[in-house]
């Protein structure tokens, strides 16, 4: 069933004919000509991507450029698991962020800030805790609080047989891994789409089987599939993210990000804040992505609740995010999806 799947994915995007109009802000959907000036811009910025080609000439698509078919980014690291143990003691914690910071505004306050579910206990403090011993004979001694002070440093014991060595075991049950990222450009629907390749520790390719236990159950159980990457002769499965909803998403998002760049800039007219406190350049792009509401988007894009943007009230001088900027945003989108990895590592600015 996934291998018909595939099959009739590459060939809706081998035969949908190429749409060079642009619907950006209308629909979330991008041009070829769009995507490639996203990858430019991806690139430039981010030097962890970069363009590759197909293997052949014959498995290059007519609507890109030759060594411009695709993004890729290599030895992006993933340390742990989605399961039940992945946000760790913080798991049943949810923490909004705004700014930066956890939210604590008042019950009517609204909620602009983006939803924070795990790892949050790598976070907190480490507290002394109190330590009870027991003698020879058996008997537990009285609480005592160890202090920084008296814990043993590694580096002052000189015996050999006391250094805690590797012992050997087989990499591949370490929870490290490692992936390589694909964009590529789907006609069909006229979005990016990402592809996944995992590795395991040992440097040994993961099965594809396995990459779903880094993707988020509500897509791993729907819209995931295992597909060959169209651009590689050997045939390489790897896991997808499939884009019917990519779009919608895309657009609930832009739209708030115009949203709240617009109630900004009311702030500002009416005096309420400082010109100096609105970021601009890199450092305001990173800004508006990290309080987007991904989550909330996704909710939105399921019930088809677009939040329709006037297009009087906007030009090209006031959207929050440009279409160069497009990939930026997807990649965030596609962070949630697949939470363990440190997509952030791809996006150092």
């Amino acid at each position: 069933m996934n291998f018909l799947y595939s099959t009739v994915n590459t060939l809706r995007d081998r035969y949908t004919p190429v749409s060079h109009k642009s619907t950006f802000r209308q629909t979330g959907q991008i041009t070829p000509e769009e995507f490639v000036a996203a990858g430019d811009y991806l690139v430039y910025k981010f030097p962890t991507w970069s363009w590759g080609d197909a293997d052949s000439p014959e498995r290059r698509v007519s609507h890109l450029p030759p060594g411009k078919q695709f993004l890729v980014t290599r030895n992006v690291p993933c340390h742990r698991r989605l399961n039940d143990d992945f946000a760790g003691d913080a798991g049943h914690e949810e923490a909004l962020v705004n700014d930066g910071d956890d939210f604590k505004g008042n019950a009517g306050d609204d909620e602009d800030g983006w939803l924070r579910t795990g790892g949050l206990a790598s976070s907190q403090p480490l507290k002394v805790k109190e330590v009870r011993t027991v003698d020879d004979s058996g008997n537990v001694g009285d609480r005592e609080v160890v202090e920084d002070d008296e814990i043993p440093d590694m580096e002052d014991e000189d015996d050999d047989e006391a250094i805690i060595r590797d012992s050997g075991a087989d990499s591949k049950n370490s929870a490290h891994r490692t992936y390589t990222l694909y964009i590529m450009y789907s006609p069909y629907y006229r979005t990016p789409r990402l592809y996944l390749s995992g590795y395991l520790a040992n440097g040994q390719p993961l099965p594809p089987t396995d990459m779903t236990e880094d993707i988020v159950g509500d897509y791993k159980d729907k819209t995931v599939t295992l597909e060959d990457f169209p651009f590689f002769a050997n045939n390489i499965k790897m896991a997808s993210v499939h884009p019917c909803k990519h779009a919608s998403v895309m657009k609930t998002l832009l739209d708030r990000a115009d949203a709240a760049l617009r109630l900004r800039r009311e702030k500002l007219r009416a005096g309420n804040a400082s010109s100096s406190q609105a970021p601009s350049g890199m450092e305001g792009l990173v800004d508006e992505i990290g309080k987007l509401d991904v989550k909330g988007a996704q909710e939105a894009a399921d019930k088809d609740e677009w939040e329709e943007v006037q297009e009087a009230e906007i030009d090209d001088q006031e959207v929050a995010i440009r279409v160069d900027q497009y990939l930026v945003v997807f990649l965030k989108f596609m962070a949630s999806v697949t939470p363990g990895i440190e997509h952030d590592f791809t996006m150092g600015v």
